[in-house]
């Protein structure tokens, strides 16, 4: 089992993202956020194997989250968007 975590400001997004993992057997979704803060803390004391992480959020960026030194987690950025502004 493959678990992984959902980061998303917008709430739609996240259940989009929970409907489609719930529909692939090996995969446990230990969790979804709209805050990615509250997402760290929860990856430092339970790591989890994948993360599915938007990139633009309004508190913080997805991008640096990856690079967390504790963190050995597959991403996979999620988007609307058609191009990245930084």
């Amino acid at each position: 089992m493959i678990r992984c975590i959902a980061i998303d400001d917008e709430a739609l997004a996240l259940e989009l993202l929970e409907d489609n993992i719930s529909k692939i057997p090996f995969l446990e979704l230990a969790g979804k956020y709209t805050n990615a803060f509250d997402a760290l803390n929860l990856m430092q004391e339970h790591p989890v194997d994948l993360l599915f992480l938007d990139i633009q959020m309004p508190d913080i960026s997805g991008i640096p989250i990856p690079e967390e030194p504790s963190t050995e987690t597959v991403v996979i950025f999620t988007t609307a968007f058609s191009k990245i502004c930084h």
